[in-house]
C-alpha cells in the first residue's frame, strides 16, 4: 500500500495530485491516509493486514519523519510480531 499522506494536515501537493487535500481524504475514510497518532496508526494497519492481507507499507519521503515515528511504535508494541 502507498500512501498518499500521514496525519491530516494540509498539503498542496496532496491537492494537486489527487483533487482533494488531505482533510477532505480523511472525512472520506481514504485508505491511503494514516492517522499520525501511533497508535490509532497501528490499529488501522491491524485492521489492514487482517482485512485485506496488506504487510507492506510505503510513504512518501516529506512524511517520513511521522511514518518513522509509526513505525518504532508498531515495532516496539510487537503488535505484528510472528506474523
Amino acid at each position: 500500500m502507498n500512501l498518499i499522506a500521514v496525519g491530516e494536515e494540509p498539503s498542496p501537493q496532496v491537492a494537486r495530485f489527487a483533487g482533494l487535500d488531505v482533510p477532505d481524504l480523511v472525512a472520506a475514510g481514504a485508505v491511503t491516509v494514516l492517522p499520525s497518532d501511533p497508535g490509532r496508526a497501528r490499529e488501522k494497519l491491524s485492521r489492514w493486514r487482517d482485512r485485506w492481507g496488506i504487510s507492506y507499507v510505503t510513504a512518501n519521503s516529506g512524511y517520513a519523519e511521522p511514518f518513522s515515528a509509526i513505525a518504532d511504535h508498531v515495532r516496539t508494541s510487537g503488535a505484528f510480531a510472528g506474523g
